[in-house]
């Protein structure tokens, strides 16, 4: 083998990871209130440690907060629930025990200045403690808030308000300085910084109506909307050519900067009803209906109309039945149909796409279209007839 000692004998497992990982996990929580209001609040700090060589970690910190509230005469009833965590990284930003798999010997990893080897055999075969001298930061903070109201002003009406807001803020860094790097691939620090944001939230109001015909029939009639938005932007900039190490934390040290970004907006809308009626819980029929609209068609096919209906037969419920089937503990004949439709798909997949090219076309860079406008785009739509007897004894 190239360069190898054969005096020296590399314990990849006591190197790569050989180190005592620890955790540490603090609660703290308060709750009261009465019985008509009641609250709970917490705190959490989490940190775990690795076995991997240098003094990386990872720790949380958390607070949560929740209320619940219903009037006196119990027409109103609140629910609140809000959440907010910062979390950050600095493990290592690569898998420094894929090297297990080298030579077990010969390897001087660290000469006596504390400085990484670059040797014949490190050259060739690569020094795995390079990663641990490539520092990686990773912040998250993260909010999640979640709102449901009840009003009933009447016996036969509730009013209902659901509602969320979430938003995921992250931000990396990843810094390759000249010393990690062996000499033959870089003589410059490489640096990359990464930022991405996600905000969501959704409206989904609804109005209840139930009321009885006679003694034996009921009838509930429910109508509701949701609104729903999605927004994710995502930016990363990777600097090269740094003329010094102490510049890695700052792209505008660097020589060379480069640019990727990305960013998608994704609305639904929709309105719903169903009507529901049950006769003395013998005969049973529902009916429903709805309008979907998603951003992710075509201009003329983001709205489409969806519904259903289904009918059943409790005949175990019948006098008929009760009485001479007396074996027969429950006897069930239902039918339905329906049609529904799936958005689960990328945004904008309906828009031209084009791709840079480094070829030069008449002195200017040119694009390539690598997909074209479909008018077509639209929901995927599914039809479902179902029949079905349940009989149990």
């Amino acid at each position: 083998m190239v360069g190898l000692d054969t005096t020296i004998e590399n314990d990849w497992y006591k190197i790569l990871a050989g180190e005592t990982a620890s955790n540490n996990n603090v609660q703290l929580s308060l709750s009261g209130g009465s019985q008509r209001t009641n609250f709970s609040a917490g705190a959490n700090y989490y940190r775990e440690s690795t076995v991997f060589p240098g003094n990386t970690d990872a720790n949380r910190k958390a607070l949560s907060f929740s209320l619940n509230h219903g009037s006196q005469n119990g027409k109103f009833n609140l629910q609140f629930k809000s959440a907010y965590s910062f979390n950050k990284s600095n493990l290592i930003g690569e898998d420094i025990t894929a090297d297990y798999l080298k030579a077990p010997y010969g390897f001087t990893l660290i000469d006596d200045k504390g400085k990484l080897v670059w040797d014949e055999a490190t050259l060739r075969y690569g020094n795995p403690l390079a990663g641990t001298l490539r520092p990686y930061v990773g912040v998250t903070d993260m909010i999640n808030t979640n709102l449901g109201l009840t009003f009933r002003p009447i016996e036969s009406i509730t009013l209902i308000l659901n509602g969320g807001y979430n938003l995921l803020d992250y931000d990396e860094e990843l810094q390759s300085p000249r010393a990690s790097q062996s000499p033959e691939v870089a003589t410059r620090g490489i640096a990359s910084f990464g930022h991405s944001k996600t905000r969501t939230w959704s409206i989904e109001p609804q109005v209840k109506y139930d009321t009885r015909i006679a003694t034996a029939g009921k009838i509930s009639l429910l109508l509701g909307g949701s609104w729903q938005e999605s927004e994710r932007a995502n930016v990363r900039l990777n600097g090269s050519n740094y003329s010094s190490d102490g510049l890695l934390g700052s792209i505008t040290g660097a020589g060379t900067v480069t640019v990727t970004d990305d960013y998608s907006l994704y609305r639904y809308n929709a309105g719903f009803a169903r009507l529901s009626f049950n006769w003395h819980q013998t005969y049973l029929l529902n009916a429903s209906a709805r309008r979907d609209a998603s951003s992710r068609f075509g201009p003329g096919n983001r709205f489409a109309n969806f519904g259903s209906i289904a009918g059943g037969w409790v005949f175990s419920n019948a006098r008929l039945v009760a009485d001479h089937a007396k074996w027969l503990s429950y006897g069930k004949l239902r039918v339905s149909y329906g049609t529904s439709g799936n958005d689960g798909i990328g945004n904008y997949g309906f828009l031209d796409t084009y791709t840079p090219q480094t070829n030069m076309y008449q002195q200017s860079l040119s694009l390539f279209p690598t997909r074209l406008f479909n008018p077509n785009y639209s929901w995927e739509q599914f039809r479902k007839l179902e029949a079905a007897l349940e009989m149990g004894f």
